[in-house]
């Protein structure tokens, strides 16, 4: 454990194969300067005191790296209630929330997106707002594909069609969960149909067709 009290902070952003990151840098009044990925060490400001309960030691030029903390102590008001906040700390703030409104709005529309898809499978604006969506959810990123900021990922794999899944739901019935999460684990890691492409969902019915042991057919729903 270490208490910190803060001098100053800066804030350094990137990206990576995982997404967006954001590394505070806390210069202390006190030793050796720490570092963090955690959302809430980029509101910290000066006279702030932090209680470090874990940490990851540095070696060579690396700082330590905060893993958990909790705030002790605050910087005394500098009378507006607004000074507190450089304008590097405004824009992070908004960045957080602009995220978890994002999120929320995905999480609500990926239902009705789907209807509508089941209805009008070749309405493209609903295909490339469902990709949206589903980039915002993480969907993308399990696959490996480094999701977009702003936009439908381009270069994202074509998502299992509504009609894909109703094929699957005929090909499952009566077949043993074991067995077929062990035909999803051999071909592809994984034991959720979540993680699969078109392409993967089509040769994953087609192998389940083929173990009860009837010739794969297109099934017209």
């Amino acid at each position: 454990m270490a208490e910190v009290t803060v001098k100053s902070i800066s804030i350094k952003r990137g990206t990576s194969e995982k997404g967006d990151w954001v590394n505070t840098i806390i210069t202390p009044t006190e030793g050796d300067k720490w570092t963090g990925f955690l959302d809430g060490l980029t509101f910290l400001k000066e006279g702030d005191i932090i209680d470090i309960t874990e940490y990851q030691e540095g070696s060579g030029k690396n700082h330590n790296k905060i893993l958990k903390y909790q705030k002790v102590g605050s910087a005394p008001p500098t009378g507006n209630g607004k000074g507190d906040m450089t304008p590097e700390m405004w824009a992070e703030k908004d960045r957080i929330e602009r995220a978890s409104i994002e999120v929320q709005v995905a999480y609500k529309g990926v239902p009705e997106l789907v209807e509508t898809l089941e209805k009008y499978p070749e309405n493209q604006l609903a295909v490339a707002a469902l990709n949206w969506a589903m980039s915002k959810l993480g969907y993308w990123s399990s696959l490996g594909v480094e999701p977009e900021k702003a936009e439908a990922p381009s270069n994202a794999p074509e998502m299992p069609t509504p009609k894909q899944y109703g094929r699957l739901k005929v090909a499952l019935e009566g077949y043993d969960v074991k067995e077929a999460k062990d035909i999803l684990i051999e071909r592809w890691h994984t034991n959720e149909t979540k993680h699969l492409n078109s392409e993967q969902m089509e040769d994953f019915i087609t192998q389940l067709e083929k173990g009860k042991g009837d010739e794969p057919e297109d099934i017209s729903f």
